[in-house]
């Protein structure tokens, strides 16, 4: 558990995820999960929605002039940390811990069987998204938000499930709005994928508004 009740209940809800799909259950456990869920969900959307495009303004406001970039990132006072994929708050994400060391972002992550794709091996799908987000960790060092434009994903070698994976991501270039990242990903000692992905620049408060 942490101090923090958004991020415990989704890394339960993550868990929970795993679980299900890990383990046959009795009809009596299922019809329980089911009804617990209905439930709960019943409960949440009786709170106010929240308007991500509102928070990101107020938060990108506050990110590249306050504190190490790193420690707003990890904050869940970012939304994004709501995103898909590797985002602290979402439970559909992958537990995912995302820190930096020099002009590298390293992510580090087991991928459960809610995410296997053929026997032991990851879902490709997955392993391109994740690509996707943790490469877009390089943009708050060049102090810049972007949408991806561009992503192109190597498989070397089968990316398995229920092991260490260890993601590095770094900027090859920026030219104008174009920013070029590239990124690995090692299991076993192993580089299992690569990809080099390309972000289009924006405004910030451009990123923080809702989309027409």
């Amino acid at each position: 558990m942490t101090d923090d009740a958004r991020l415990d209940a989704a890394a339960a809800l993550r868990r929970l995820n795993d679980a299900f799909v890990a383990h046959d259950a009795e009809d009596g456990l299922l019809g329980r999960i089911g009804a617990e869920a209905r439930a709960a969900t019943a409960a949440l959307a009786t709170g106010p929605r929240r308007d991500r495009a509102a928070l990101l303004a107020a938060h990108f406001g506050r990110m590249f002039t306050e504190g190490p970039v790193d420690e707003a990132l990890r904050s869940t006072d970012n939304p994004m940390t709501d995103r898909a994929v590797a985002g602290t708050t979402n439970p559909t994400s992958a537990e995912i811990t995302i820190d930096y060391e020099g002009d590298e972002v390293v992510a580090r992550t087991v991928l459960g069987t809610a995410y296997e794709g053929a026997p032991r091996r990851s879902h490709g799908g997955m392993v391109a998204a994740l690509f996707d987000d943790i490469a877009a960790g390089v943009l708050p060092l060049a102090g810049v938000a972007a949408y991806t434009g561009e992503l192109t994903v190597r498989y070397h070698r089968p990316v398995p499930v229920e092991e260490p994976l260890e993601f590095r991501a770094r900027i090859d270039s920026h030219e104008g709005r174009k920013l070029r990242a590239s990124a690995d990903c090692v299991a076993g000692g192993e580089v299992v994928a690569s990809a080099s992905v390309l972000y289009i620049t924006v405004d910030v408060e451009a990123f923080g508004r809702a989309a027409d």
